[in-house]
């Protein structure tokens, strides 16, 4: 049930670039067509992939990070809500080789609330990031699917570089992957 929570809290924030899965950025591109470009401005196609996303969200900072989205989706019950997710990240037990291990570093894959965790989490980091760089219009989409990040940047490739710096200065624990595609369509 707390997925479901979970679940619900990141619809009803319109969290619009978390895909729910791989065939909805097919639908995104398909439908998608070249604006006319300002003069001297390329259009570029990137990813970012997020190193080891699960294992690297500092749980605490995460809950807290998260915790005005628990306050607005349940305003009746967020601090029993918050106390919870925290019992439920805090207490991840993996089968390995016949033995039991407790999970004391980020969140466990296997989790039902680990996806819809990583993604508010992410989502709270990202939002600013995104909303500004789309008002600047440099920034034509962006696209998350867990810990793969697609986007499409007008403007030069020193400014999608800096922006990439960026989003990989979110917070310590969280970084991409150092290659990232760039492909330049025009």
């Amino acid at each position: 049930h707390l997925q479901m929570v979970l679940d619900g809290a990141q619809r009803t924030f319109q969290c619009t670039w978390i895909l729910q899965d791989s065939l909805s950025l097919i639908r995104f591109y398909d439908k998608f067509r070249l604006p006319v470009l300002p003069v001297g401005q390329s259009l570029w196609l990137f990813t970012l992939d997020v190193k080891n996303l699960y294992p690297s969200i500092p749980l605490d900072y995460g809950i807290h990070l998260i915790y005005p989205l628990i306050q607005q989706f349940l305003p009746e019950q967020p601090g029993f809500f918050k106390h919870l997710l925290s019992l439920v990240l805090k207490n991840n037990v993996v089968s390995f080789a016949d033995r039991l291990f407790l999970q004391v570093q980020g969140t466990a894959m296997g989790s039902h609330v680990g996806p819809t965790f990583a993604n508010l989490f992410m989502f709270m980091l990202e939002k600013d990031w995104v909303s500004s760089h789309h008002s600047n219009g440099y920034l034509l989409s962006f696209y998350r699917l867990l810990d793969d990040c697609h986007g499409i940047w007008c403007g030069s490739h020193e400014s999608l570089v800096h922006a990439i710096e960026q989003y990989d200065g979110f917070h310590q624990a969280i970084r991409q992957y150092p290659k990232t595609l760039l492909i330049s369509w025009i």
